[in-house]
């Protein structure tokens, strides 16, 4: 249903009249997904949240998380690129029949596809700022390591995975506010395993309070 990824309706020319008045300009996007942002570095810009779908209670939770009454912990769920040839995706906006398409990129979808071709993103899959920050340390492997690590996957015939390997993080708040994050868990494979660069492969929403560690 979208004929483009840019804002519809003048959006973009109304972002750019507002920041060019206000000095603190925050812009909401109530979107169903990727959109071009080209006014993403103006100076006057000094925040975007990405509101998804709005909902009857969208006005109280922005109002909540502006005004600083709760810390955001929201990551995106897809990349956002700096510009639309970076995508994988084409648009198609031509009449039906709908032409073959295949899907040569394989297993690189979203993030991967930009990691397998070393191209940066305006905004990262799993980004999400917080008002505090925290400290990634003390990464720690359990199970074989190198060559011994083997996973069997019955897949088809019904069975689960097996586990051989976890894996744990030290996370300090080093902000002045408690607030949770999302600890993500991203895997590489040797290439001769036809995989993407990376892959996510866990994650998990903690709270840390001020100057605690878990």
């Amino acid at each position: 249903e979208r004929k483009n990824i840019s804002l519809w309706l003048g959006g973009d020319a109304m972002i750019n009249a507002v920041a060019s008045v206000n000095r603190n300009t925050i812009v909401v996007l109530h979107v169903t997904g990727q959109v071009l942002m080209p006014w993403v570095n103006h100076p006057n810009i000094s925040g975007i949240i990405m509101a998804g779908l709005p909902g009857q209670e969208t006005g109280n939770g922005l109002a909540d998380v502006l005004m600083g009454d709760v810390n955001p912990c929201g990551k995106l769920a897809y990349t956002i690129a700096e510009k639309q040839e970076h995508y994988i995706m084409a648009l198609l906006t031509s009449p039906l029949p709908v032409p073959q398409i295949n899907y040569t990129e394989k297993l690189e979808l979203d993030y991967r596809w930009f990691d397998a071709h070393n191209i940066a993103p305006l905004f990262e899959f799993g980004k999400g700022l917080s008002y505090t920050y925290f400290v990634y340390s003390r990464l720690v492997t359990t199970g074989p390591t190198g060559d011994q690590v083997l996973v069997r996957s019955l897949g088809a015939s019904g069975g689960e995975s097996e586990v051989v390997q976890s894996y744990s993080v030290t996370l300090r708040n080093a902000g002045r506010r408690g607030g949770k994050e999302v600890v993500q868990l991203y895997l590489g494979f040797p290439p001769a395993a036809g995989e993407p660069p990376r892959i996510l492969r866990g994650f998990e929403k903690v709270y840390v309070a001020v100057n605690q560690s878990v």
